[in-house]
């Protein structure tokens, strides 16, 4: 009888979990994704600020580790990329070769200008964890929106300037829009992570 009424309870209220979570070494990554999230962010300002080539090398080994990839062609693929600069940067110890999963969190990239939209489309399987999470480079303020096909809004956490993450279990395989909008004061690179 416990079961039926947990079944029932997921058909009934089959929208997400959503949070608005701090970043920094006070919150840990909880999931795989939300570890890709922040190796993405940390990758990301030490090739901007022409830091240690280990620490470069490190967050494309993490990446390689969690099974993320480019969501799409136009994506560059970060772990590749870094592991490249690393190199150049006069990296001292070798770093296993990249192996490529074909499962595994897809990430893009993007930037926006105050209150200007990203949007993206992804299908989810049914029966199966969908995972978002939007995280900004910077401590720009985010708004993360999941909708569903018919324009049904699935998960919209509060907006943060820390890493937004959705997570969900969907009765129906379906498309679902994810909306990143900057809701700060000033341009926000950012990175969109699914699973």
């Amino acid at each position: 009888m416990k079961k039926l009424a947990a079944i029932g309870a997921l058909v009934l209220f089959p929208g997400c979990v959503a949070m608005a979570q701090q970043a920094g070494p006070a919150a840990p990554a909880e999931a795989g994704i939300e570890r890709v999230a922040e190796t993405l962010v940390r990758g990301h300002k030490a090739l901007a600020s022409n830091g240690s080539a280990q620490v470069l090398a490190d967050a494309s080994t993490r990446l390689q580790d969690l099974g993320a990839k480019p969501a799409d062609d136009n994506e560059a693929d970060r772990a590749r990329d870094w592991l490249a600069e690393a190199r150049k940067r006069g990296l001292e110890t070798e770093t296993a070769p990249f192996r490529g999963r074909v499962l595994g969190p897809a990430y893009r990239s993007g930037s926006l200008a105050p209150g200007e939209a990203s949007e993206t489309s992804q299908l989810f399987l049914a029966g199966e964890q969908a995972e978002v999470v939007a995280i900004p480079v910077e401590s720009t303020t985010l708004q993360l929106e999941i909708v569903e096909g018919e324009g049904q809004r699935n998960c919209t956490p509060p907006p943060t300037s820390a890493r937004s993450v959705c997570r969900w279990i969907p009765i129906f395989t379906s498309r679902y829009q994810i909306r990143v909008r900057n809701i700060g004061e000033r341009p926000s690179a950012f990175y969109l992570v699914t699973n």
